[in-house]
């Protein structure tokens, strides 16, 4: 057996084939009704109509088999592809490329075959239509024209189906248009050079017409843009004329039912069997210009607000470029309108310590208010409290908005202040300690006795003079913790027996006012803490004395001390008390100088309000934090927060 050669221009061929989109179709009549008849002409029981494809040959149309593929390697019609004309075997066992053939030797058993290539209209052979037998035949130069004339109206059909398809992709390419423009979110009319509508989409209907069903075929487009018809329209398709082709214009017009609007309206010309057709596309802008011109209100309108306040506003992005400052941040920076817009904040603001600053601010509270020091245009610096914002766009930080004020009037008040209360307090604290030296050993009897109601007035002139001293010594401490000269003597210290030092301090306060103490600080066992033990105790004894202060009779204040859950670097001792609490509105206050829930505090609990503040810069001081939780007549719970001693820390 001999096996079909390929031919040279095979890759062609096989495209010239696959664009007939005729392979693996159903039956067709048309190619049954030929096949039939050469079966009944040339009186053989079998006539195919066949497609070589690279590797199989393929019946379209077939008599007498009921296989619809075979091997293209065993076929008859591999050969007859490679003929120039009609290709026959009379006698296949008697041919060397077919007697072993496995086509002859068994089923179909065939001995005689003649087909005529098929070709397209460029050429390419890509099947033939043959006529087969089971019995050796001799076929004349008749018959062969026969033959050829079947295949040749089996080609008319083949040139039609391919004509068919060509309608059919054109129809489906006209279908996917037309529902591309009756789908599309823009209008889109059709007009002649005479302005009569020739095809208007979905949305022109609605726009125009006033609902889907109307029609405008037929109509002016004139009707619906008198804003901008005959006058620049009609200028347009003048040069349209000419040659120029797109114009774009901003159109008021008015639908059939009577309804204004706006349209952004592209104007263009095309041909259409050679007439010049005009496209008017666009959308209806009337919502949109609202929209813009609203937005332009309320831009203005936040630029208004944000130019008339006194604070510093100052919008960056990612990059750490000034893309907004209102005017209160140029007044304080003394930088003429718009001057630093695009500029490095931190750069600007801090000079040559930019990129430091810049990583000390990353790292901070982004809600919490903070101060610092900026620089001006002129090089000078001025002390600023400032807090920052980030702007985010769907989940990503893509900048953030910086507001400040200007702290310098602020700190020279506080300055004024602290000097006035140290003067004061100085001024005050010798003639004080000599009065209350005094008035002790006159109350104490070291003159003799005397009569009942002046002692009274003596033990309340000694207490008052103790309140005194207090006073004085409270604002002296208050004063130098704000300046950094209060003397700390830090040591590694037990927590546990700091809290008893504090809590043996207090017994008899307690025992006076008849509450209960609990010390439950046994959990912490041997943790200890790097401190200054005399100002910690202070601290723990101000926030006893003062529970006990707030405490109702019989009932009871508990000192925990545990490991942070989250932190367990940290400390935390918790006083709890079951007082009369503070409400939410004055939690923050009671930790300012002078801060109390109430004025009547002073006289009932005999404090002025600096104790909380002092004990609270102590804590801070020492790394740590005092909070406090409280609910109104629940009770109150006091935190204090601080660090545990690392290994290299020992007494001092």
């Amino acid at each position: 057996m001999i096996e079909p050669t390929i031919p040279i221009d095979e890759e062609a061929r096989i495209s010239a084939l696959h664009a007939l989109k005729i392979l693996d179709t159903p039956p067709e009549e048309r190619f049954d009704r030929l096949t039939r008849l050469a079966s009944q002409i040339f009186d053989v029981p079998i006539a195919i109509m066949s497609l070589v494809d690279s590797e199989r040959v393929w019946d379209k149309s077939c008599v007498g088999l009921a296989a619809t593929e075979s091997d293209r390697a065993v076929s008859f019609c591999g050969h007859a592809i490679n003929a120039p004309t009609t290709f026959v075997v009379e006698d296949a066992t008697l041919d060397d490329r077919f007697a072993d053939n496995p086509l002859v030797t068994g089923e179909p058993f065939i001995k005689f075959y003649a087909g005529h290539p098929l070709t397209t209209p460029d050429g390419q052979r890509i099947g033939s239509f043959c006529i087969m037998d089971r019995q050796p035949r001799v076929f004349d130069g008749s018959k062969r024209k026969i033959l050829e004339e079947l295949a040749a109206l089996v080609q008319e059909e083949l040139g039609r189906h391919e004509l068919n398809i060509a309608i059919t992709q054109q129809r489906e390419t006209e279908d996917r248009l037309r529902f591309l423009a009756e789908s599309a979110p823009y209008f889109i009319t059709a007009f002649g050079i005479d302005g009569r509508i020739l095809y208007s989409n979905g949305q022109s209907r609605l726009l125009f017409g006033g609902g889907e069903e109307q029609t405008l075929v037929g109509r002016y487009l004139v009707e619906f843009l008198p804003g901008k018809i005959p006058d620049e329209v009609s200028e347009f398709l003048g040069q349209a004329r000419a040659g120029m082709n797109i114009r774009q214009f901003e159109v008021p017009g008015k639908s059939l039912d009577g309804r204004s609007f706006l349209a952004d309206v592209t104007f263009s010309v095309t041909g259409l069997n050679g007439d010049r057709i005009f496209i008017a596309n666009g959308r209806d802008i009337t919502e949109s210009v609202a929209m813009k011109r609203e937005l332009q209100r309320i831009s203005e309108e936040q630029d208004q607000i944000l130019s008339s306040t006194a604070d510093g506003i100052i919008r960056i992005d990612a990059g750490r470029m000034i893309t907004y400052a209102n005017l209160a941040a140029h007044r304080m920076l003394r930088q003429s309108g718009g001057s630093f817009i695009g500029q490095d904040f931190y750069l600007m603001t801090h000079g040559g310590h930019a990129a430091a600053d810049a990583d000390a601010d990353a790292d901070a509270d982004r809600t919490a208010t903070m101060t610092d020091r900026y620089r001006r245009s002129d090089g000078t610096w001025f002390p600023v409290s400032f807090s920052r914002a980030p702007v985010a766009e769907e989940g990503e930080i893509i900048g953030e908005v910086v507001v400040f004020s200007d702290r310098t009037e602020q700190e020279a008040m506080e300055r004024s202040k602290d000097e006035f209360l140290s003067i004061v307090s100085h001024e005050l604290r010798t003639p004080l300690t000599s009065l209350k030296g005094s008035l002790g050993l006159v109350a104490g009897g070291v003159f003799g006795s005397f009569p009942e109601d002046v002692q009274g007035m003596l033990d309340l002139a000694v207490s008052n003079t103790d309140r005194l001293v207090r006073l004085v010594n409270d604002i002296l401490d208050l004063q130098r913790v704000g300046v950094g000269r209060l003397h700390f003597d830090f040591g590694d210290h037990s927590i546990r027996e700091v809290i008893a030092e504090a809590i043996h301090t207090v017994e008899i306060e307690f025992g006076a006012r008849e509450v209960g103490l609990v010390d439950a600080t046994d959990s912490i066992g041997s943790a200890r803490v790097r401190c200054d033990r005399d100002r910690i105790i202070q601290v723990f004894t101000n926030l006893l004395t003062n529970a006990a202060k707030y405490s109702p009779a019989m009932s009871v204040v508990t000192v925990t001390a545990n490991i942070d859950e989250l932190d367990h670097e940290v400390v935390v001792i918790e006083f709890v008390d079951h007082g009369r609490g503070i409400p939410a509105d004055q939690i923050d206050r009671i930790f300012e100088r002078f801060g109390q829930v109430d004025s009547s505090n002073m006289r009932s609990t005999g404090g002025v309000g600096l104790g909380l503040a002092i004990a609270k810069a102590l804590v801070e001081e020492h790394g740590g934090r005092l909070t406090v939780r409280s609910q109104p007549e629940e009770g109150s719970t006091f935190s204090v927060r601080l660090p545990i001693a690392g290994p290299g820390e020992v007494a001092s």
